[in-house]
């Protein structure tokens, strides 16, 4: 009775007050010594396993291990079938995902002691290995930008924020545009910015670079002509609304192609450049 009420509970350790509990109910002539030595023996042979001690002792069936070893595998297995891009993943996301229903219920998820004993067995075991940010399974490679499906949806971001013509497009709308988790939206669009595929112009604006030039030819033509441009003369030149004018003229005073003065813009130092640096930015902080 005491191994099977222990094979029962997978994600936690039962405490000795409940192991007697049910003892009672269900022997008549039940001792507490009896359920105590019942629990040495299953300890000292390795068919148990115990946290703490005395009265507040709680105990463990060790072949329940393995049910924690597969489960592990199998929450690391959907991770990287549903993010193929993410290198490893965390322990806090094991753990929080350890439980088998979306419920919030404790006794549904993972005692810590046990959580931590079931990743160091899986590591140790070869059923899970270090990786960046937690871990991965053996054979699990990261796709990268080089991958088809990767590049398929590089294509469709640009497409979507040539569409847009320099209007706001942030990171869930474009995820619910193409019908992809926003985690990959966010990671795929961190690799654009970093490769220079992608110009970020302010927060929740995206530029393809070739749009950029466009708008940078269009502007050093007509300043070369008349030395100076208000903003209202800009969104005219270029066909924008005053809200999308504005942060494309901060980001090229921000790199040195334009250079404000008073309520006009100039030429900047940088624009006979060939080619001019994004300010400098942490990729992965400035995806919104």
């Amino acid at each position: 009775m005491v191994m099977q009420i222990l094979r029962e509970a997978k994600r936690h350790p039962v405490p000795l007050k409940e192991l007697q509990k049910e003892a009672a109910r269900a022997v008549e002539s039940h001792r507490p010594s009896s359920v105590l030595s019942i629990l040495d023996r299953l300890v000292a042979g390795g068919a148990a396993l115990s946290f703490g001690h005395g009265a507040e002792a709680e105990f463990y069936c060790a072949e329940n291990l393995g049910y924690l070893k597969g489960r592990l595998s199998a929450i690391v297995a959907s991770h990287h079938r549903k993010y193929p891009y993410e290198p490893g993943v965390a322990a806090g996301e094991i753990k929080k995902r350890f439980s088998e229903t979306q419920t919030m219920n404790a006794q549904r998820n993972i005692d810590a002691r046990l959580f931590e004993m079931a990743l160091s067995a899986s590591k140790q075991d070869g059923l899970v290995v270090e990786a960046e940010r937690g871990v991965r399974l053996p054979d699990f490679r990261p796709q990268t930008n080089e991958d088809e499906a990767i590049r398929k949806l590089e294509v469709q971001i640009l497409a979507h924020v040539a569409t847009r013509r320099h209007s706001r497009l942030g990171i869930e709308e474009l995820a619910r545009l193409l019908e992809v988790d926003a985690r990959q939206v966010k990671a795929v669009v961190s690799g654009m910015l970093k490769a220079g595929r992608l110009i970020r112009i302010e927060e929740n604006r995206y530029l393809a670079p070739s749009a950029l030039e466009e708008a940078k030819a269009v502007l050093a033509a007509e300043l070369n002509a008349k030395s100076r441009l208000r903003v209202s003369d800009i969104t005219v030149l270029l066909g924008l609304s005053r809200s999308a004018a504005i942060p494309l003229m901060e980001y090229l005073d921000g790199v040195g192609f334009t250079r404000r003065v008073d309520d006009y813009r100039e030429l900047g130092p940088k624009s006979a450049g060939e080619c001019l640096d994004p300010p400098a930015a942490d990729c992965d902080e400035a995806v919104s």
